[in-house]
């Protein structure tokens, strides 16, 4: 990943939850439609976080799987300090310091793999790369959710989604934090969701689709195996 993304959110850890409402219309369906949908039936599955930052994801994940194993993995360390603190206490959750998408998990598998706002700073390639992992780490009737920024594939929608962001930023943030809002995102490299969908069926899993959006943020759902 880009080295002036992990320098940036170091930079911003301790603002960083704090500024998710403001920044995120619709912030509670947003981070909590995906984990609704979740089929597992295991009471303790192992979950994943990529880039889990400060354990906002996990954290919603835990309220609905509470004595779930998890590990959260992100390469910005001043983000996973604030997420020990948060989950101090809690024995099932450990951490990993490092850039996920070179990360060796030395053969481990996962029931759940979980992302919130942190694939769409790869690029497209990056992206597929990240899906074909993420496919490989999974148990046989495993379940992704990508919770993540996503872009128009016509130029006037997508100003159209850029236009609301920035409406709803302006309105709920106070200048220095509209200003971080606007040095956040020229680190963002969104792709429409079809194609994403595409990808994802092309590293493997059986089912792909779309279970949130309003504008520019939408919860994808994807599971190895085709039946429900």
């Amino acid at each position: 990943m880009d080295p002036d993304v992990q320098g940036r959110f170091n930079f911003i850890a301790r603002e960083y939850e704090a500024t998710r409402r403001k920044f995120i219309p619709d912030f509670d369906t947003f981070y909590q439609s995906g984990i609704r949908f979740l089929q597992c039936g295991k009471p303790a599955p192992r979950v994943l976080d990529l880039g889990a930052g400060t354990g906002l994801y996990a954290s919603k994940l835990l309220e609905r799987f509470p004595r779930a194993e998890v590990t959260l993995i992100d390469f910005a360390g001043n983000m996973l300090d604030i997420a020990r603190e948060n989950f101090t206490g809690n024995p099932n959750v450990r951490f990993i310091q490092d850039d996920y998408s070179t990360h060796d998990f030395a053969g481990e598998k996962f029931d759940v793999v979980i992302s919130a706002l942190s694939i769409h700073h790869f690029d497209d390639d990056g992206k597929r790369a990240i899906y074909k992992k993420v496919f490989s780490l999974l148990n046989h009737d495993g379940e992704f959710l990508n919770a993540d920024q996503i872009a128009s594939p016509l130029a006037p929608m997508n100003r159209r989604y850029c236009d609301l962001l920035d409406e709803h930023v302006r309105t709920n943030a106070s200048e220095a934090d509209y200003r971080q809002f606007l040095t956040n995102i020229r680190l963002d490299r969104r792709s429409p969701i079809l194609p994403q969908l595409d990808w994802l069926r092309a590293a493997g899993f059986g089912q792909a689709d779309c279970i949130f959006q309003y504008i520019c943020f939408a919860v994808m759902y994807a599971r190895r195996r085709m039946s429900l």
